[in-house]
């Protein structure tokens, strides 16, 4: 059987995350620009807080709320993995809370990457097969 990687070897690093001082405005224009459905919220130290998701801003942000820290809309997640996690934990946490993402943080709770169900189907896409000339298969 094929080792099984840790988060830290399929994570990504480029990080697009809010500070937690950042209006709700802003962080609504880094996902819409992103194109992205969560968004990572940190301190100042870059350590995590917790996620906006598109939930909470499927609205534009309204004149009231554009200007309140984003902070005030994070949704408070204890759901997280360190870097060291192996990639068959990090996706039973994923199925068993129904998450499409997970934030990597290490042990000072800074926040190092992030973790999505592609980067685990690739691992195992390459763990199962090696990889072909770039074509999928299919059964034709």
């Amino acid at each position: 059987m094929a080792r099984i990687p840790t988060i830290e070897e399929l994570m990504s690093r480029e990080l697009l995350c809010a500070r937690r001082s950042e209006t709700f405005a802003t962080a609504y224009q880094t996902m819409v620009r992103a194109g992205i459905h969560r968004l990572p919220v940190v301190d100042e130290e870059q350590r995590f807080i917790g996620v906006l998701s598109s939930k909470e801003v499927m609205e534009p942000p309204t004149r009231p709320r554009a200007n309140h820290p984003v902070q005030r809309y994070v949704l408070r997640s204890d759901v997280t993995v360190l870097g060291d996690t192996d990639a068959l934990t990090a996706t039973d946490l994923m199925l068993e809370n129904g998450l499409d993402a997970l934030p990597v943080v290490d042990r000072s709770w800074r926040l190092i990457g992030v973790i999505t169900g592609t980067d685990l189907l690739r691992a195992l896409r390459g763990m199962v097969a090696p990889a072909t000339d770039g074509r999928s298969r299919s059964s034709a």
